[in-house]
């Protein structure tokens, strides 16, 4: 019953041609061992922001991405539903340290793969796909 009414609010917004607003306003800096990378991000803190995520999103700065919380440490699992461009997921630990780095691909089919953490994360960051690999962000890094 949730689902349906969140596919139902999601295709409403695709129907009408608008998207939601994102709010890029969390800067972040994710230190790396040659550079300190700095990002502005939309942060998502409930169920439905989590849920909604970077849906239907046609482009993304390059120095912008998404911030998902939880409220604690746990596996965590995203996959790529209605997501128009790739992605790559940094899992953060408590201590906003990166424990796992996945690159995305959007899903066009009703059977999306998951990308689970291989490790415990209590954060998640998404930003353009290939992005951490060219900037050189590595598991281990730290996000201010």
């Amino acid at each position: 019953m949730h689902l349906k009414k969140i596919s139902f609010v999601l295709l409403s917004l695709v129907l009408s041609g608008n998207t939601y607003a994102l709010s890029f306003t969390q800067p972040i800096t994710i230190k790396t061992q040659k550079y300190n990378l700095h990002f502005k991000l939309a942060v998502t803190n409930t169920p439905k922001a989590r849920a909604l995520g970077l849906m239907f999103v046609k482009h993304l700065k390059v120095d912008h991405g998404m911030l998902f919380t939880y409220p604690r440490e746990q596996v965590l699992s995203f996959w790529m539903k209605n997501t128009l461009i790739p992605l790559d997921i940094l899992y953060l630990n408590s201590k906003k340290r990166i424990v796992d780095i996945q690159t995305m691909t959007p899903c066009r089919t009703d059977y999306c793969i998951s990308y689970p953490s291989k490790e415990p994360a209590q954060y998640a960051i998404e930003i353009n796909g290939e992005l951490a690999k060219k900037l050189g962000i590595k598991k281990g890094d730290l996000v201010n």
